[in-house]
Formats: structure tokens, C-alpha cells, sequence
């Protein structure tokens, strides 16, 4: 929370320091508050949404990654992967892989409700992006920003319908059986 109010992606007043010890007193009790909701849900639940989320933004880190070699590869890094871009393609080859592994062998109900907890990630960045404005204090999406969310809309939108197809082929094998 602290990060998005300092993003302008949240309410200003979840950025407050604490002067005594330093720490986003505000934003940390707001996330208090969203775990005391999420604890009334079952663990197994919990578990499910959280893989997904990581397994997700692993993956979408690994990519980002990549993205950079291409569009930035002379930017300053502190550590670069050896090899170029091939290099760094053929060392997230393995990682994404188990990610999109894990997501999808998991079982249908935990690619269905894990994929709509990912998508609460792009509505709620639309609905704060409309609120606050973000970095750049602008109520409406650039480009990149569309082509981002829907490519990231797309995916989510590819899983769902690949839970959906999975459900459905259980359900005709269990009337066949």
C-alpha cells in the first residue's frame, strides 16, 4: 500500500512515516486489515491464490526481463547475465516453464480461482489508475500501458478459459465412466 500511495496508485494518507520509528505505520495497518479479512477464508484457499499469484509474477518477471535485454541492452545493471539475449532466453526457459507447470497442474479449481485473483490485479490498477492518476498523474492509459494490460488481460483471460475447457472435459470423462 505504502508503494502505491507514493505511485499515486492509492490514497496519500497510506504513504505516511511514522517520525518515531520510520515505518508506514498507516500502510502497514491497512494491511492489517485486509489480512483479518482473508483469514476467513480456508488456508487451502489461501494457499491456492498465492501460488498462482507468485507462479504468475515469476513468469512475468522472467519475461520483463528479457524485455529489457531487448529493448534496453546497454542500460547500466549492477549484475548481467552472460550470453546476450540468447544467454538470458535460455536461462528463463526452465523457470517459466515449471511456472506455467505449476499453475496448470495444480487442479481446475485452483486454475480458476487463482486466475481470478490475478485479475483483480488489473481491475483494481484501472480503477486507482482512474482514482489517483499514478506516476505521471494522468487519469487515462498511454499506450504502452493499454497494450500492457491487455496482453496481461489476454493471458489471465487464457487461463480461465483453459480451467473452463479442463472442467469440461472432466465432467464429459465422469459421464462417460
Amino acid at each position: 500500500f505504502y508503494v502505491m500511495a507514493e505511485d499515486h496508485l492509492a490514497p496519500k494518507f497510506l504513504s505516511r512515516i511514522s517520525k518515531k520509528h520510520g515505518t508506514p505505520i498507516t500502510a502497514i495497518l491497512m494491511m492489517a486489515l485486509v489480512d483479518l479479512v482473508l483469514i476467513q477464508f480456508q488456508f487451502d484457499a489461501l494457499l491456492i491464490i498465492e501460488v498462482m499469484v507468485f507462479m504468475f509474477y515469476y513468469a512475468v518477471w522472467f519475461f520483463s526481463g528479457i524485455a529489457l535485454r531487448i529493448k534496453e541492452p546497454d542500460l547500466e545493471r549492477p549484475f548481467k547475465i552472460p550470453g546476450g539475449t540468447g544467454g538470458m532466453i535460455a536461462i528463463t526457459i526452465l523457470p517459466v516453464a515449471l511456472c506455467v507447470i505449476t499453475m496448470f497442474t495444480n487442479g481446475i479449481n485452483s486454475l480458476f480461482i487463482g486466475s481470478l485473483a490475478l485479475l483483480s490485479g488489473p481491475i483494481f490498477y484501472l480503477i486507482f489508475k482512474k482514482m489517483y492518476g499514478g506516476t505521471n498523474n494522468s487519469k487515462s492509459l498511454d499506450v504502452h500501458q493499454k497494450k500492457a494490460l491487455g496482453l496481461l488481460v489476454g493471458i489471465i483471460a487464457f487461463m480461465i478459459g483453459a480451467a473452463g475447457f479442463m472442467y469440461a472435459g472432466q465432467s464429459t470423462a465422469a459421464t462417460d465412466a
